[in-house]
């Protein structure tokens, strides 16, 4: 396993931003996926801080924080159940790849007014080609190498 990454997000304010910054705005740190699942679902509260916790712990579990990277770059499918997806793209994708890393797991859960998200970042032998760690139970993301 390369890292782990854990955040807490506050969802009155999430509730804030809802209502207070305009599509365009939130657009610089929600993708039109993260927005258009926020819009169906039924505590947008909850998926924003979910997203925003998952970009975060994303970071922090690739070692270096979101420094150089557009918050855009990292995209936070949440399931049911719990279950969570990243997409990264941009200088995300590149750093994890040049990292090493090929997959990557995480979950989410939230009470009252706080969503928490934890990533787990698996890292590729290089040399055989197989995880450094099997458990890939849960949702991960695509393997393909990002394109410059």
């Amino acid at each position: 396993m390369r890292g782990i990454g854990v955040d807490l997000a506050d969802l009155r304010r999430m509730s804030r931003w809802r209502t207070r910054f305009p599509a365009d705005v939130l657009g610089k740190v929600f993708t039109s996926g993260e927005l258009a699942e926020v819009d169906s679902h039924p505590h947008p509260a909850v998926r924003m801080g979910v997203s925003v916790a998952g970009k975060e712990a994303c970071g922090k579990a690739l070692g270096r924080g979101l420094v150089g990277m557009a918050w855009t770059d990292i995209a936070v499918r949440a399931g049911p159940a719990g279950a969570l997806r990243l997409e990264l793209s941009g200088a995300a994708a590149a750093h994890a790849w040049r990292a090493g890393v090929r997959g990557w797991t995480g979950c989410w859960s939230h009470l009252a007014d706080r969503a928490l998200v934890l990533v787990r970042v698996i890292a590729w032998n290089t040399r055989r080609g197989e995880p450094l760690w099997q458990d890939m139970s849960t949702t991960r993301s695509s393997s393909r190498r990002p394109s410059s």
